[in-house]
């Protein structure tokens, strides 16, 4: 006796077919309906992942709410170093608000429920979120090497620096998740099925070129910038606290402190 499996396709997903694969002929047709399904976890597993993104939803959200809260309470703390920390709480609030519920509801739904056109949103924010928050951790690495290691605080030495440094930075995120919404690579759903991306895996010249500019421009020149700012203060920092304990050493005072009595 034949048997039916109905396999959701990951690739085009957007359109809800399924193909069913009948063992007599091997023929495929459309479905409207699943008999079987067939997906890369076990249910509990999408359970717990969305299950953990509520807690990193809810986490993320509230503590990122009590940031801007203090800082906008507590005029001490209004300086223009941590305006740049204002920056990513915003990033940190907008990826929970319009990011993680998507991947919430599709994980207990256990696939991507809301269509092609909510895909190609829910692509744009995450990229467009994460690479804004890349670099304004990038600036904020620059900013300190440059007060510490350079003493030059022109980069950000008013709010108003600061704010266009922010926006700079949203512009920049936005701009590389704008490629693939005008044909530079693309979004596609992610084969789990809770969640789209960028094509990764697509061999053609423009995904590829998208992907080595992304990585390029989006991650290992951020991450070169932030390691070399960074690995700059702590030699500085580890230089003057040398030469101070020899200065201290050389001094009067602390000759008479090591004399033997």
């Amino acid at each position: 006796m034949s048997s039916d499996i109905v396999i959701h396709s990951f690739y085009n997903r957007s359109d809800r077919e399924v193909a069913l694969l009948s063992e007599n002929n091997g023929s495929t047709v459309n479905a409207s309906h699943v008999v079987t399904d067939i997906t890369l976890f076990q249910p509990i597993s999408y359970y717990i992942i969305g299950s953990l993104m509520t807690i990193i939803m809810v986490i993320g959200f509230s503590t990122n709410l009590a940031i801007l809260y203090t800082y906008a309470t507590n005029r001490k703390i209004q300086t223009v170093d941590n305006t740049l920390i204002i920056g990513l709480a915003l990033s940190d609030i907008g990826q929970a608000i319009f990011g993680i519920p998507f991947v919430v509801i599709s994980s207990f739904s256990k696939h991507w429920i809301f269509g092609h056109t909510l895909c190609q949103y829910y692509a744009f924010i995450t990229t467009s979120f994460g690479i804004a928050q890349i670099a304004m951790l990038t600036v904020i690495a620059m900013e300190r090497y440059f007060v510490i290691v350079r003493h030059d605080k022109r980069l950000t030495n008013t709010p108003f620096r600061c704010m266009i440094a922010i926006l700079g930075c949203f512009v920049y995120g936005s701009s590389w998740a704008t490629g693939p919404l005008l044909g530079w690579s693309g979004y596609k759903e992610e084969e789990v099925g809770i969640a789209c991306c960028v094509k990764w895996e697509v061999k053609d010249s423009s995904a590829l070129s998208y992907t080595i500019s992304l990585c390029t421009f989006g991650w290992f020149i951020p991450l070169f910038l932030i390691a070399f700012g960074y690995i700059s203060i702590a030699c500085s920092v580890s230089i003057s606290t040398l030469l101070l304990h020899k200065s201290l050493y050389k001094s009067p005072v602390s000759s008479l402190c090591y004399c033997p009595v």
